[in-house]
């Protein structure tokens, strides 16, 4: 008769829950993608390159993204998530522009030939660009959070419909100065990112900065909206 083996001399074996699994299969192929398109170019990358390269299916990938100007928008807005994600944390101890510029010149954008290349992609392709788009609106939300944010005070209330739209209004004026600045920059060859970007935060931060004279008691402490602000 057989001896029954000991339940302890199998591996152990810890299930990963679908959730996780899925993220990381997400993040592979976007990773994967970044890579592709900066190598090949946007219309010589197939979708089965990316595929290969992400280590799943062609099936699987269409699963995930359900053609290529989808997942490239996918690619391009985990950057700028990730740009976002710092000066979030960035605007909570500098003034809002040093804290732009700061968090361009930490991403090291302008010594990455690759960076420019991919917004070069974005930014001739009429298609492309509308993602492109697409995925900064989808952030404007986020970003007005964190302005808003950075007015709170001991007396602050909760903001009204009306307060809420003017974040909007700003953090999609903010946007739009960025993502103009990122196209010039892609399209014209030897300018200079972090020059762009601050002429052209420059030109909008009046209207962000605005926030100070609406939102501030008089009795508060002076917000820091106004600290750097180099108007030409």
């Amino acid at each position: 008769m057989a001896r029954r083996r000991s339940s302890g001399s199998f591996p152990s074996y810890e299930a990963v829950p679908t959730r996780e699994r899925m993220e990381t299969t997400h993040r592979e192929i976007v990773a994967a993608a970044i890579h592709t398109f900066r190598v090949q170019g946007y219309t010589a990358t197939k979708m089965s390159a990316i595929a290969a390269i992400a280590g799943v299916s062609p099936r699987t990938l269409y699963r995930y993204f359900g053609s290529k100007s989808e997942l490239f928008a996918a690619t391009v807005e985990e950057s700028i998530k990730k740009f976002l994600q710092q000066l979030s944390e960035l605007i909570q101890c500098l003034p809002l522009r040093d804290a732009i510029i700061t968090a361009i010149k930490d991403a090291d954008i302008e010594l990455n030939g690759e960076s420019r290349e991919m917004m070069r992609l974005a930014a001739t392709d009429e298609k492309v660009w509308r993602y492109f788009l697409g995925a900064s609106h989808r952030v404007q939300t986020t970003l007005a959070s964190a302005l808003r944010a950075t007015t709170a005070t001991e007396y602050a209330t909760e903001p009204s419909a009306d307060d809420l739209l003017l974040w909007d209004v700003r953090a999609s004026a903010l946007i739009g100065a960025i993502t103009v600045a990122y196209r010039r920059w892609a399209t014209v060859p030897d300018s200079e990112l972090s020059a762009l970007i601050a002429t052209a935060v420059d030109e909008v931060l009046p209207v962000v900065a605005s926030a100070h004279r609406h939102s501030t008691p008089t009795n508060a402490f002076p917000l820091h909206f106004d600290s750097g602000i180099q108007l030409h």
